[in-house]
């Protein structure tokens, strides 16, 4: 399965229902399958064409019509996976009173590189 299907599992999970794909390059076959998934009870996902240019900040913009009336989103370039509690995450970013948070996961590698081994 796509990545993209793996992060939408993690957030339905944690009670997201709502998913907003922004697609551009090869944004058609990720509608394909989209459409040809059954998503979790309650889940909906659609898919949005941004453009094959339009870089992430532009990429929410356009989204903000979809998102009007939504007090809070999350936003992720769906390009990897984290065990994140994201209840908790939110719950951080409304006791903080910020526009945004942010989460970064530093990976952990299963291999060093050859640069990074001790030399005897």
């Amino acid at each position: 399965m796509p990545i993209v299907w793996h992060v939408i599992q993690l957030y339905a999970v944690q009670g997201f229902r709502r998913f907003l794909l922004a697609t551009g390059y090869r944004g058609e076959l990720i509608e394909r399958f989209v459409a040809a998934r059954e998503w979790p009870a309650g889940v909906r996902v659609e898919c949005v064409d941004t453009g094959l240019e339009t870089q992430t900040g532009g990429r929410i913009k356009l989204l903000q019509e979809r998102l009007a009336g939504e007090q809070l989103f999350c936003a992720t370039y769906a390009d990897g996976l984290a065990d994140i509690d994201l209840k908790a995450l939110l719950a951080f970013h409304g006791a903080h009173g910020a526009l945004a948070s942010m989460t970064v996961v530093r990976p952990q590698l299963q291999f060093r590189s050859m640069s990074a081994r001790p030399s005897a």
